[in-house]
């Protein structure tokens, strides 16, 4: 079904006001960081202590990630340290991956799928603004 005019306007607004709250929140915290765009829906927050929080934003409780903005992700150090952003509800989650072995790389390297999906779990590890501060935190050592 598409969208309205209305309705996308509704939903850019939204997602320009929960970008500007993330960058926002970082550095009213006193994180350093470099952001880049490495696909459509998906941003990286790189640390200067060489960490890193990948941002993926979907207009449902579905997150999904492609074969080549994998791959941009890959080439950087592990963990991998995702927050998913349901852009409508306005809810968020957390996961970090970080086995070199994990699911996502063996869901590429094992098939032709050229995405793939996260799964339910991540609907079990919902997370608020300030528990993520204090995983930030923690994966940085800051």
């Amino acid at each position: 079904m598409k969208k309205s005019i209305t309705e996308q306007k509704k939903y850019f607004k939204e997602r320009m006001i929960n970008e500007m709250n993330i960058d926002k929140l970082l550095e009213e915290n006193n994180f350093k960081f470099k952001k880049i765009k490495i696909g459509k829906n998906i941003e990286l927050f790189e640390f200067e202590n060489e960490t890193m929080l990948i941002i993926i934003r979907s207009s449902n409780n579905v997150f999904k990630i492609n074969r080549k903005d994998f791959y941009k992700i890959d080439d950087r150090l592990l963990p991998y340290n995702f927050y998913l952003i349901n852009e409508v509800e306005n809810k968020t989650f957390y996961i970090t991956i970080k086995e070199p072995a994990n699911f996502l790389r063996n869901a590429f390297e094992n098939s032709l799928k050229n995405e793939i999906y996260f799964g339910k779990d991540v609907l079990n590890n919902k997370i608020n603004n300030e528990n993520l501060i204090e995983k930030i935190r923690k994966i940085g050592d800051y």
